[in-house]
This record gives C-alpha cells, sequence and structure tokens, in this order.
C-alpha cells in the first residue's frame, strides 16, 4: 500500500501541472516508510470479520468512480455546466434551470396554501427567534 501511495504520486508529478497532491502523496509515503510503517506485522492468517471497513468503502468509491464517472461523460442525462478553472459560467437565461409544476406541488402540500401571504414574518422579533 505504501508502494502503490508513492507510484501513484510519482506518475501524478510527472502527468500533471499542479505539483502538489502528488508530493503530498510522495512525502506521505516516505514519512510513513521512515516510521516504520512498513515493518508493521500481520499475524497469518488474518482473522475473519463480518463487517466492512474503511478500505472497503474507499476501494467501492474507487471502483464507482472509475465505472460512473465515464459514464456520465459519454452519456449525460441533463445538460453539465462547463466548469474552468473552478468556476462555471453564468447562464444567459433566467431561472435556475427546472420548472415546478404547480399542481402537482399542490397535490402534494402538508398544509392547505401555495404561496401565500405570511404576515408572521412582517416583525423584526419573529425573524429569527421564532422557529430557531
Amino acid at each position: 500500500m505504501i508502494v502503490t501511495s508513492f507510484v501513484l504520486g510519482l506518475v501524478s508529478v510527472v502527468l500533471r501541472r499542479s505539483k502538489r497532491l502528488g508530493l503530498a502523496g510522495i512525502s506521505i509515503a516516505v514519512v510513513s516508510v521512515l516510521l516504520g510503517g512498513s515493518e508493521v506485522p500481520v499475524e497469518v492468517p488474518v482473522p475473519k470479520s463480518n463487517h466492512l471497513s474503511l478500505d472497503w468503502f474507499l476501494l467501492d468509491l474507487l471502483l464507482m468512480a472509475i465505472l460512473f464517472v465515464p459514464l456520465e461523460r459519454l452519456f449525460p442525462r441533463v445538460e453539465q455546466p462547463i466548469v474552468n478553472h473552478g468556476f462555471i459560467t453564468v447562464p444567459n437565461k433566467p431561472g435556475l434551470g427546472l420548472e415546478l409544476n404547480d399542481e402537482v406541488v399542490k397535490q402534494h402540500l402538508l398544509e392547505p396554501g401555495y404561496f401565500e401571504p405570511t404576515p408572521e414574518w412582517d416583525h423584526e422579533r419573529s425573524w429569527d427567534r421564532l422557529f430557531s
């Protein structure tokens, strides 16, 4: 595992323009070797366990990302905004990109009233103290 961290950090340093994450991976691998992480005794055979741990979660997360990220890029269900250096271009049309079906919303209300006036919020004392 330490060797994998070092190799992936090295690949990141070689291939990416930003070297920061790759150097962090290499540094963590070197520090773990210097602290004796490669000499930790392991019981053989490893005792059987009936629970899933963090390593299983991370492996599952990695495999799902490897599988679904390319699928979402190849066959997007909705138009994805273009992210450029951490910024998204603001759309030139109004709204959030979705429309509410008012009739369906009215059918599923728990309390009657659909965008009715709310005079209880007109007083300064009710702004944050009444419902928080």
